[in-house]
C-alpha cells in the first residue's frame, strides 16, 4: 500500500476513532443513570420498610417502658408519631479514561476505559408529640365503655382476657349482705373474683349490642310537627319523631337511636357443664328481642343469677365497675412487679396444646431476653422483656396499644417537634 492509499484510509480511522469515544461516553452516562436508579429505587424501598419495622419498634418498646413505670409506682410518659416524612437524593459521576497501546511505530491500538458513580442520600423527619394535656390524660381515665367491650367481644378476642382487663371491681348482693370483689392479686378478694368471673363465663357470660332510644324535650303539637322548619332542624340534629297517642291526641317525641351494648348471658356459650337457664339476667337472646328495660343505661354493666356459686343459694345481684385504660396499664404493671401467674381456664382462651407461657395472662421475664423476643426494654438496669412464646400477652399487649390509641382524641394532640434523621 503506498502513501496515498494509506492517507485515504486514516481520515476513516479517524472518524471512526472519535465517533467511538462518544458512542462509550453516551453508553456510560446511560449506564451509570440507569445505576443510579436502581440504587435510588432499592434504597427507597428498603427504607420503607426500615422505617415501619422501626415505628412498630418504638411503639412496643414505649408501652411496655411504660408499664414497667407503673410496677415501679413512678410517673408515665406518653410520646406519639405524629408523621413520618422521608425525601432522598441521588447523585452521579462520570469518567473516560483513556488507554493507548505504545509499540516501535505508529499507535496500532487505542481503547477508552469508564468509570461510573452513584450515591443516594435518604433523610427521615418525624415530628414527635408528647402526650401531656388535659384532654389526653381524660381519655386516658374514662372508664371503657360496654360499646368498646361489645366490639372487642364480637372481634373474637377471648372473653376471659377481656373481662379480666375490663373489671375493676364487682359488687354482689344477696339476701341483704353486700361482698365486694377485685380484680386485684394482691387483694385478699382476689381468688373469690377468680372463681366468681370462672362460674359467670362457663354460664355464658358475653355482651350484645342493642338498640338504646333517647328522649330530648317535651313531646310537640301535631301542628308544631308538621312545621317545615322544625321538621329540618330534626333531621339536622339526628333525631326521629316518634308517635305517641295521649288523652289530648297525637304527639310527637323526639328521640335519637343509638347503639349500645349490655353484658348478658349467651346460651350457645356456654362451657364445662355450665347452663343458662331463665334465672341468669339478662339472656342475650332476650336483649336481641329488644325486651322492655333491656336498653335501661343501668343495666349496662349488672347481672343477676340464681345459686351459681357455692356460697350462696338465693338470687345474687352482681354489678361490674369498669376500669380505664390507664387502670389496665397499673394492673399489668402490678403483674409485672409481683410476678404473679394469672391463668387462663376457658377453651377460647387456653386452645389445647398451648405452652404454658401462652396460658398466663402476662408474662414478663426480668433479666433473661432472648433473640426471638417479641420486645424488650432496659429499665434501671434491669431489662424486661415479653417472649414471642406468651401468646396471651402479646393480645395483651396489642389490645392495650389500641386502648390507648382510643384514648387519644384529636384535640389531645399537642403541638409535635420535627426530628431529622439522616441516614447515608
Amino acid at each position: 500500500m503506498n502513501d496515498l492509499d494509506r492517507g485515504s484510509v486514516g481520515p476513516s480511522i479517524g472518524q471512526g476513532g472519535a465517533r467511538r469515544p462518544r458512542l462509550m461516553r453516551l453508553a456510560a452516562s446511560i449506564l451509570a443513570m440507569a445505576v443510579a436508579g436502581c440504587t435510588f429505587s432499592d434504597d427507597l424501598t428498603g427504607q420503607v420498610g426500615r422505617l415501619n419495622s422501626s415505628i412498630e419498634q418504638v411503639q412496643n418498646e414505649a408501652l411496655l417502658l411504660n408499664i414497667v413505670r407503673a410496677a415501679d409506682n413512678v410517673p408515665l410518659s406518653f410520646t406519639q408519631l405524629v408523621v413520618v416524612r422521608g425525601s432522598g437524593t441521588v447523585g452521579g459521576s462520570l469518567g473516560v479514561l483513556p488507554t493507548v497501546v505504545f509499540g516501535n511505530g505508529p499507535p496500532t491500538n487505542s481503547t477508552f476505559g469508564t468509570t461510573a458513580n452513584a450515591t443516594a442520600t435518604t433523610n427521615t423527619n418525624f415530628d414527635l408529640g408528647i402526650l401531656e394535656s388535659k384532654e389526653f390524660w381524660l381519655g386516658l381515665q374514662r372508664p371503657i365503655s360496654a360499646e368498646t367491650l361489645d366490639f372487642l367481644v364480637r372481634e373474637g378476642l377471648p372473653r376471659e382476657l377481656l373481662f379480666y382487663l375490663f373489671i375493676q371491681k364487682a359488687v354482689l348482693r344477696s339476701q341483704g349482705l353486700t361482698r365486694t370483689l377485685v380484680n386485684d392479686p394482691g387483694n385478699p378478694s382476689f381468688p373469690a373474683f377468680t372463681q366468681e368471673l370462672r362460674t359467670a363465663l362457663a354460664l355464658g357470660l358475653s355482651t350484645e349490642t342493642i338498640p338504646r332510644t333517647v328522649e330530648y324535650g317535651p313531646p310537640l303539637s301535631a301542628q308544631r310537627a308538621s312545621d317545615l322548619k322544625s321538621l329540618v332542624e330534626v333531621a339536622k340534629a339526628g333525631l326521629l319523631l316518634r308517635p305517641e297517642q295521649t288523652a289530648n291526641g297525637t304527639r310527637y317525641q323526639m328521640v335519637s337511636v343509638q347503639p349500645a351494648a349490655v353484658i348478658c348471658f349467651d346460651s350457645s356459650l356456654t362451657s364445662g357443664g355450665g347452663r343458662a337457664s331463665a334465672a341468669l339476667g339478662p339472656s342475650c337472646d332476650t336483649v336481641r328481642a329488644g325486651a322492655p328495660g333491656a336498653s335501661s343505661a343501668a343495666d349496662s354493666f349488672s347481672f343477676t343469677r340464681q345459686g351459681a356459686s357455692a356460697d350462696s343459694h338465693g338470687t345474687t345481684e352482681v354489678k361490674i365497675y369498669a376500669r380505664s385504660t390507664l387502670d389496665i396499664i397499673h394492673f399489668l404493671g402490678w403483674l409485672t412487679r409481683s410476678g404473679t401467674a394469672v391463668e387462663l381456664v376457658t377453651p377460647d382462651a387456653r386452645p389445647p396444646g398451648s405452652s404454658a407461657l401462652a396460658d398466663r395472662l402476662f408474662v414478663v421475664n426480668m433479666d433473661s431476653p432472648s433473640a426471638d423476643d417479641f420486645v424488650s426494654v432496659v429499665y434501671r438496669g434491669t431489662r424486661y422483656s415479653i417472649p414471642m412464646q406468651a401468646t396471651s400477652t402479646i393480645r395483651v399487649f396489642t389490645l392495650l396499644r389500641r386502648l390507648v390509641a382510643l384514648s387519644t382524641s384529636l384535640n389531645a394532640l399537642p403541638v409535635s417537634n420535627t426530628v431529622t434523621a439522616v441516614v447515608h
